[in-house]
């Protein structure tokens, strides 16, 4: 059996991303035409999976990728000191964007790794999800009477 038939989602497409530091508007349009043109073909491939886009994406605009495809850019928060000293100016060039929001706590800043002017990320999945159950469920029985236990008995050793 499809482990994806037993399961809401059809699978995780991750992609990471490195967008070069002083990038051309070209650079940036050919960005938004492969990722563009990939989201669409793996969803054609892969129903009901779901998208997970993270790196270093130096400024790029992710607003349009985002409403085409209801995706989402969880940090909210600066990722990128510019200057080594004293590290006052910052940007958010590190997103995360995806449409699985729901399964994931806000993403927490850690310090960078190294030298790295980059902070670090920690995205964690929520321990539970809250899974939606039919709480209207009905199960009938029938209570068994010595008649009707004496009777399934003579039919189960009729068959032997």
């Amino acid at each position: 059996m499809d482990i994806s038939q037993t399961r809401n989602c059809g699978g995780i497409i991750v992609a990471t991303i490195y967008l070069p530091e002083g990038w051309k508007p070209l650079l940036g349009k050919q960005l938004y035409d492969y990722l563009s043109y990939s989201i669409d073909q793996f969803k054609i491939e892969y129903k009901n999976s779901t998208i997970i886009i993270l790196g270093d994406f130096n400024r790029w605009n992710h607003s349009t990728l985002c409403k085409q495809f209801s995706l989402k850019q969880l940090i909210r928060f600066k990722t990128f000191y510019f200057n080594d000293n004293d590290g006052a100016e910052t940007a958010t060039l590190d997103l995360i964007i995806t449409d699985l929001t729901k399964y994931y706590q806000d993403p927490q800043e850690l310090p960078p790794l190294g030298k790295s002017r980059h902070k670090s990320i920690l995205l964690l999945p929520y321990l539970q999800h809250n899974v939606k159950t039919n709480p209207k469920a009905i199960t009938k029985s029938r209570p068994v009477t010595t008649k009707g236990l004496e009777s399934l008995t003579h039919l189960l050793r009729a068959e032997t």
